[in-house]
């Protein structure tokens, strides 16, 4: 990462795509959530920078807009699918919810230590 830091005060970069710089997941990772999130009854929001959408994960994968009304995919996402998503938006955070209550986390690699390897 230092790097890209070096290249940008050279001013050799104006904007860096953010799929660089975030971890890739893949399909798999995905259903991986997904299973965690139906098997634990969780529900996983995907909260992502200056974007009014976010991606929900519970007995289904959808969308969400801020008031946690669900709203259509193609009108939040386009023809994107959800590894895409997750790999194309910055994440600014992420919100496990249950009946306990609900936890915050910054990124896909703290969410990917949570959830054990079996699901």
């Amino acid at each position: 990462m230092a790097y890209i830091s070096f290249f940008n005060k050279l001013g050799l970069f104006t904007s860096i795509p953010y799929f660089l710089l975030n971890i890739m997941i893949t399909g798999k990772d995905l259903e991986r959530i997904h299973a965690y999130a139906v098997k634990e009854k969780k529900k996983i929001i995907f909260i992502f920078d200056r974007y009014k959408f976010r991606l929900v994960i519970n007995s289904f994968i959808h969308a969400e807009d801020e008031n946690e009304y669900i709203v259509q995919w193609r009108y939040a996402f386009g023809s994107m699918v959800p590894d895409q998503v997750l790999r194309g938006f910055k994440i600014k955070e992420i919100v496990i919810k249950d009946v306990k209550g609900e936890k915050r986390l910054k990124g896909l690699s703290d969410l990917l230590k949570i959830i054990p390897r079996f699901y």
